[in-house]
């Protein structure tokens, strides 16, 4: 049950992830004043050093952390979660 749960836990999040790179992408192309809202928006002020980037709940204040965060998120976003399911056909074209 707690694997299930871990799961489907994943899953939402990877969907809420792509909805919302979705919704940025269509912005940048259609409206670049609310684009820069929703990125922005992404950001804090912080009295450190100005800015801090929030990653799966974890904020990064650090140019090192910020830089190990969208690592993270780019890999996550190109990485499969489960054996993906080709067309025979186009099997050895992929």
């Amino acid at each position: 049950m707690k694997k299930t749960f871990g799961r489907n836990l994943r899953m939402a999040s990877h969907r809420y992830d792509e909805d919302e790179m979705e919704k940025i992408d269509t912005l940048a192309e259609i409206d670049q004043k609310a684009f820069s809202k929703v990125v922005n928006s992404k950001c804090t002020n912080s009295k450190q050093n100005g800015r801090e980037l929030d990653f799966e709940g974890k904020r990064e204040t650090t140019i090192d952390g910020v830089l190990r965060g969208w690592n993270s998120h780019f890999k996550r976003l190109y990485s499969f979660e489960e054996k993906p399911k080709f067309d025979p056909f186009h099997q050895e074209l992929v």
